[in-house]
């Protein structure tokens, strides 16, 4: 995971640097909504494409907190993951105003 961060790390700079997390933030949630756009419509190759633009924008705001990602072996740690899945889904609600 370090790896692919430095790379959209380099990507992003490349590319003029970060958004302020706010725009990030934006773009995020518009990439979420293309990706139930996806889903809707049933077409997997929008959601590979969607669900990686979901990636690298969640990636390019781990970044700019100095956030180190950690991928996490399936089956260890299954209700922490639990915990936080569901931490994760009460956030976006709270966000999204629900």
């Amino acid at each position: 995971m370090k790896e692919l961060q430095r790379r959209i790390d380099q990507m992003i700079i490349h590319l003029g640097g970060y958004w302020r997390p706010l725009s990030g933030l934006a773009r995020l949630l518009e990439e979420i909504g293309e990706v139930g756009g996806a889903l809707y419509a049933n077409d997997q190759t929008a959601l590979r494409e969607e669900l990686m633009d979901v990636f690298v924008i969640s990636t390019c705001l781990a970044n700019q907190y100095a956030i180190t990602l950690q991928h996490q072996e399936a089956g260890s740690g299954e209700e922490a993951q639990d915990k936080t899945y569901y931490r994760l889904v009460r956030e976006a609600g709270e966000v999204g105003g629900f």
